[in-house]
């Protein structure tokens, strides 16, 4: 893409009833795409927010904890490149999120984004040992408990899910919440139940806590 926003692709077809030689193609995006950028470094936060991108932070097994000394860290940002309502950036999340009515499903899911945990710190060590072609999940020193992840995370029955979203929405304000629902592999059928329940059991409740669903961070967007 050119310093006027238009973008140029090389493209070419060869099938059975057409075919295209190699021609360019000018392109004009009818509006700037949305972008999201991970990583906490200063340089990459100020980079990010100074060019109109959305900082986006999880904070994994260990959830709401650790998003908020994430959300301070885009805060500064903002206030070092100075855009305006430094104190609401741009700031996407992402939470595991699970509705489910059986405390035996929910133990599941907080093991699930354990296991998670602990493929990520495997990697971050260096070269992880490996079963096959997958990373052995050991247990690391700093493993948060069972009952602490899923307090951290969005696990729960629909009234307990709408509870915590609403006020993590409240506490950390972000223009954009993105909801991590198949975690580590979880089986198709169990995934699906959930999501249904999010839908039909959830949203409503979020709404009549938070107001329309599609206003939430509309101005820090």
């Amino acid at each position: 893409v050119d310093a006027i926003g238009v973008g140029c692709v090389d493209f070419q077809h060869d099938g059975a009833h057409f075919q295209i030689p190699e021609s360019p193609i000018a392109m004009t995006p009818a509006a700037p795409p949305p972008m999201f950028v991970t990583g906490l470094a200063p340089a990459v936060l100020d980079r990010a927010l100074a060019s109109g991108a959305t900082p986006f932070i999880t904070g994994g097994a260990r959830g709401l904890p650790a998003m908020r000394g994430m959300r301070d860290a885009v805060v500064e940002a903002a206030h070092r490149v100075g855009i305006a309502e430094p104190d609401r950036p741009p700031l996407a999340m992402q939470q595991y999120v699970f509705v489910t009515d059986s405390k035996a499903e929910a133990r599941e899911a907080a093991e699930r984004a354990r296991y998670i945990g602990r493929v990520v710190s495997a990697m971050r060590a260096g070269v992880p040992s490996l079963d096959g072609p997958f990373i052995l999940a050991e247990a690391t020193n700093d493993d948060p408990s069972l009952e602490a992840i899923e307090e951290a995370l969005v696990i729960g029955d629909a009234e307990t899910v709408a509870e915590k979203m609403a006020a993590e929405i409240e506490e950390l304000r972000p223009s954009h919440y993105s909801c991590f629902m198949q975690i580590a592999s979880m089986p198709g059928k169990q995934a699906l139940a959930s999501l249904e329940k999010f839908g039909a059991d959830v949203m409503p409740k979020l709404e009549r806590a938070l107001g329309p669903l599609e206003a939430i961070g509309r101005k820090a967007a």
